[in-house]
């Protein structure tokens, strides 16, 4: 469910680097199509194309899975922290009365 006001920006960017909140705190500030979606392209395009990659150079095992998750997640969650930010900000200008 949206927020009726407007939300603490800090609380917002820290929830959008935990696994799981931030899906909440983008549907907060109705953004949660938006993020998954950017989301979903980050896991496609760096994720199978790491494993992919992988498996043509035939070095598929857990080590490399992992260092791709790792390398997936390093990507996602900056681009997450910012655009919560940025969303947040957005959404506290509309209560902004001045």
């Amino acid at each position: 469910m949206p927020s009726k006001g407007p939300v603490n920006i800090n609380r917002q960017t820290i929830y959008a680097i935990i696994p799981g909140l931030d899906c909440l705190a983008a549907k907060q500030i109705n953004k949660l199509r938006r993020l998954s979606i950017i989301g979903f392209s980050i896991v496609v395009g760096v994720g199978f194309g790491g494993s992919g990659i992988a498996y043509l150079l035939n070095q598929y095992n857990i080590v490399t899975l992992a260092i791709i998750v790792l390398i997936v997640a390093g990507v996602y969650f900056p681009i997450a922290a910012y655009l919560m930010r940025k969303w947040s900000i957005e959404w506290n200008k509309k209560f902004d009365i001045k």
